[in-house]
């Protein structure tokens, strides 16, 4: 299993280009879940951080699924790991994030 991470690896907010080789290279190693898209978000109202996965809308899910296949095709499965981080994303002062 590949734990979840925050490569910065998207192209165009979608799963694609390298993050969508770097999993299906980990696959064709061998690995049986890759975990990707740590704090990809779903908050339309909220910017993307570390340059992750925008899961707002279903404009990406053509992506997801081209990258499922890429994985699957190697017998490994996949989980992308997505996230509100509500005020705390937006660095609000009540978070005392900025």
């Amino acid at each position: 299993m590949s734990a979840a991470h925050a490569p910065a690896l998207c192209r165009g907010r979608h799963a694609r280009g390298a993050l969508s080789a770097l999993s299906r290279g980990k696959a064709k190693g061998g690995i049986g879940l890759t975990i990707f898209g740590g704090s990809s978000s779903v908050a339309v109202d909220l910017p993307l951080s570390f340059s992750q996965i925008d899961v707002s809308h279903d404009r990406v899910l053509p992506y997801l699924r081209k990258f499922a296949e890429r994985v699957h095709e190697q017998g490994a499965s996949l989980f992308c790991q997505i996230t509100h981080l509500a005020a705390a994303g937006a660095g609000t002062a009540a978070t005392g994030c900025r």
